[in-house]
């Protein structure tokens, strides 16, 4: 499996505070008792919890640490990710999302088809990214996923800036240590302005996230049997059945994240 590379040495790497320490240093921030929801508190104040582990993970400061949680308690609340159910996302009904395969470091990937993002459910997508980052977070923390994003079939109209910037954030600001990369696949020339807009909007470290190859050198990182059908892989298409396009055996998560 392997780690995010981005982060040379984070909070949790430098040893400063085990995470019995830091969780009592977070229970004594001023902040802490009233924001967000009591149930995500209590994950943070697990032990060993894997949800502050991966917020440690992910930044090099206590600072920047305590920041990221408070934005991100604050998301959840506000977003109600917990009454989110997979059947109720127009957007899962056509293959836009898939989770599926693995790189050959052990990565799960996350599968985006641009072709299928409707300008007129960017919200819609938006929600089904959180409930996708949401369920996998919680079946398996601290285990980056790579994300593929297939230009294959796709128009200008199905390019959304305010999609991908919300993909983006919630990747480095909500759901800490979740990506691994972004890869860009074959993106067609004509996108590339609306990438140099995109970029703008982008801190150094969310730069480096994103890379641009081609199908022959994606093939040394992810073999053929792990790609979709769509690029010349092997991976069976899922059923779009109401259910979160992802693997049988995360479970219940493929249904709604209610606990």
């Amino acid at each position: 499996m392997a780690e995010n590379p981005l982060c040379v040495k984070s909070f949790y790497d430098k040893k400063t505070k085990s995470v019995g320490e830091f969780q009592k240093h977070l229970k004594e921030q001023e902040w802490w008792s009233g924001c967000g929801l009591e149930s995500d508190r209590a994950r943070l104040l697990l032990p060993d919890s894997g949800l502050l582990v991966a917020f440690m993970k992910w930044t090099e400061s206590e600072t920047e640490v305590l920041a990221q949680i408070k934005e991100s308690l604050e998301y959840r609340e506000k977003n109600k990710l917990y009454e989110l159910e997979a059947a109720k996302l127009v957007s899962f009904k056509e293959p836009l999302f898939t989770i599926d395969g693995k790189t050959k470091s052990g990565n799960r990937i996350l599968w985006v088809q641009v072709r299928y993002n409707d300008p007129k459910t960017v919200e819609d997508g938006k929600r089904c990214l959180d409930y996708l980052f949401e369920a996998i977070t919680r079946a398996e923390p601290n285990k980056p996923v790579q994300i593929v994003i297939i230009f294959k079939g796709a128009g200008m109209s199905n390019v959304s800036i305010d999609f991908i910037k919300h993909l983006i954030y919630i990747g480095t600001a909500i759901f800490p240590h979740f990506i691994f990369k972004i890869t860009a696949l074959d993106m067609p020339w004509i996108f590339k302005a609306t990438w140099s807009i995109i970029r703008a909007f982008l801190s150094e470290k969310q730069k480096q996230m994103v890379n641009f190859t081609s199908l022959s050198e994606f093939e040394k990182e992810v073999t053929k049997d792990n790609w979709l059908k769509v690029i010349g892989g092997s991976l069976p298409d899922m059923q779009l059945d109401g259910a979160a396009p992802m693997p049988a055996e995360l479970g219940d998560l493929c249904n709604s994240l209610k606990f």
